[in-house]
């Protein structure tokens, strides 16, 4: 019997959720980061992201394990498929599937910073690095990063009021500059693993 089922969870930062489900087809239809899936059988490892989805022609999992790299708490949901196809324009980029998609841990500490607007060196190069998360907590205040060099409001990367920026993925080992558009704020954390 064929069936499309959407459902949405949320995932806690560095928890893993076991699924009962069944289906030979996985969408992503909204999620923030990457997220992982593992089939409790052991023969299906791979990461989707907002938008990709992958499809098994020969297989049906039965259970599948879902995580996250990311150092927050994650709202996504899924279309689980069996015996049919997904349909919709939406659909955009590709799948990788690897033997081994083992999310990298890292252990993080969490520091609050404060930022002006002259540039300063906000967080140290670091050749380890395998998890930054820089959140921009302040309603009016905008900051600017950039890596490796001073930043000024024309060359950094814009962090808005309210909002973040993650690394996840590839990292960049450089040091990390930062300088504000208001005086002084002290509303930036950065969690770095």
């Amino acid at each position: 019997m064929a069936s499309i089922r959407n459902l949405t969870l949320n995932i806690k930062s560095g928890q893993t959720e076991e699924l009962p489900i069944r289906g030979d087809g996985l969408r992503l239809v909204s999620a923030n980061v990457p997220i992982y899936f593992k089939s409790i059988e052991g023969d299906m490892d791979f990461y989707l992201e907002q938008g990709e989805q992958a499809l098994f022609d020969e297989k049906i999992f039965k259970r599948m394990q879902v995580f996250h790299a990311s150092g927050v708490d994650q709202t996504i949901t899924i279309t689980v498929s069996e015996g049919s196809r997904f349909n919709g324009a939406k659909i955009s980029g590709s799948v990788s599937i690897m033997g081994d998609v083992t999310p990298v841990r890292a252990t993080g500490a969490n520091t609050q910073k404060t930022v002006t607007n002259a540039s300063t060196e906000m967080v140290a190069a670091n050749a380890s690095r395998s998890y930054l998360l820089i959140q921009n907590k302040d309603t009016a205040g905008n900051i600017y990063i950039n890596f490796g060099a001073e930043a000024t409001v024309g060359n950094g990367l814009k962090i808005d009021a309210g909002g973040s920026y993650e690394l996840n993925g590839n990292m960049l080992t450089a040091a990390i500059f930062t300088i504000g558009d208001i005086g002084s704020n002290a509303n930036i954390v950065v969690i770095e693993g």
